[in-house]
């Protein structure tokens, strides 16, 4: 990898308003070092997709981001830090505790910020909009989901004080609860 270039791999959150030549040079690094692929779409589109170099980052992110955890933070720490901490471990925590059968969508309402939790067919994506239909919808605060990802507290006590979920498709919840029970045992492990 170049010296001096930096990536954000691990949390697919999108961001609006990016100038044309910037994305075109980060898109070029991020091909001349290997981390994504470039092929040819429909209608004359270019695809991006992470090659297995750049899927592996995931993880490296995910164990720097939850021994950055362990360390209180120096200063003051922005939302949108903490939201992009809060997608890199919620996300990869997920990865790992997935069962085959999930799938579900769940909006996160964090303070003034939205995530979107999608799991389908066997993988997980997390993007900071929200959905026209998700099946459960969670308000919170930066405060209490990062005591959640850190485990310093459970998901059941989460879940029942420092949270609403609103369901929007009946028995997701029950599917919602014990893939966010099964991350929080990776997160400890």
């Amino acid at each position: 990898m170049a010296k001096g270039r930096t990536y954000n791999l691990a949390c697919p959150i999108d961001r609006t308003g990016i100038a044309a030549n910037l994305l075109a040079n980060r898109l070029s690094a991020l091909t001349a070092d290997n981390l994504v692929n470039k092929k040819d779409g429909k209608h004359g589109t270019k695809l991006y997709q992470l090659t297995e170099l750049g899927r592996k980052t995931s993880d490296l992110l995910f164990e720097l981001a939850k021994l950055g955890t362990q360390f209180e933070p120096k200063g003051d720490v922005s939302s949108r830090e903490n939201i992009r901490a809060i997608a890199v471990i919620l996300g990869t925590a997920c990865k790992l505790a997935l069962a085959p059968h999930q799938d579900l969508v769940a909006t996160f309402n964090v303070d003034d910020e939205q995530l979107t939790l999608i799991v389908k067919f066997g993988s997980v994506n997390v993007y900071s909009h929200t959905v026209l239909s998700p099946d459960l919808e969670l308000d919170t605060n930066n405060e209490a989901i990062l005591k959640f990802l850190e485990t310093k507290m459970t998901f059941e006590y989460f879940a029942a004080e420092h949270c609403k979920i609103t369901v929007h498709t009946i028995g997701k919840e029950y599917e919602f609860m014990a893939l966010m029970m099964a991350a929080q045992s990776h997160l400890q492990g």
